[in-house]
């Protein structure tokens, strides 16, 4: 099922996503202290601090987690979410990148030996990638309310 278009994801300590695939991805200023990081309910959020620029949410229940990571500035200028999919998939012996079916215009990937599903998904060197743990038909739902957490967020920015 396609969800909904996701274009943008900004950091200032917390997300902020965009509806408007020009305005993709403005980056990540660095994270004040004093700003707090929005978290839906049921939900709890930290940095993540083994990859800069990732924030990681957990569900309450224990059974999902979900990580986002602005990637351009290990991905490149020139690089598009497609081929930068390929070639993480690639070198992670994941599964071969297929159009996702959770954000539009965005390529996702699994990972079997990790049990991880990868996003990747922004305009060329503007790149998102997110990592979603525990994706499964009981889980489906947690993953839908968290993704429209991150759209009423945009709305709020």
């Amino acid at each position: 099922m396609r969800f909904l278009k996701l274009a943008s994801l900004a950091m200032v300590a917390f997300l902020s996503f965009n509806v408007y695939a020009d305005d993709l991805l403005p980056g990540f200023p660095e994270a004040q202290e004093s700003e707090t990081i929005p978290c839906p309910h049921g939900w709890k959020v930290e940095s993540n601090p083994s990859v800069e620029n990732s924030l990681s949410y957990m569900h309450e229940s224990g059974k999902l987690a979900v990580n986002i990571s602005y990637i351009a500035k290990s991905a490149g200028q020139n690089v598009m979410p497609e081929a930068y999919a390929r070639v993480a998939a690639q070198q992670m012996n994941c599964e071969v990148p297929v159009i996702s079916n959770l954000i539009d215009h965005a390529w996702s990937f699994y990972c079997p030996a990790d049990e991880i599903e990868a996003i990747v998904y922004g305009t060329e060197g503007n790149l998102v990638l997110l990592a979603i743990s525990g994706r499964n038909p009981e889980t489906e739902d947690y993953l839908h309310d968290f993704i429209r957490f991150l759209i009423y967020q945009a709305h709020r920015s």
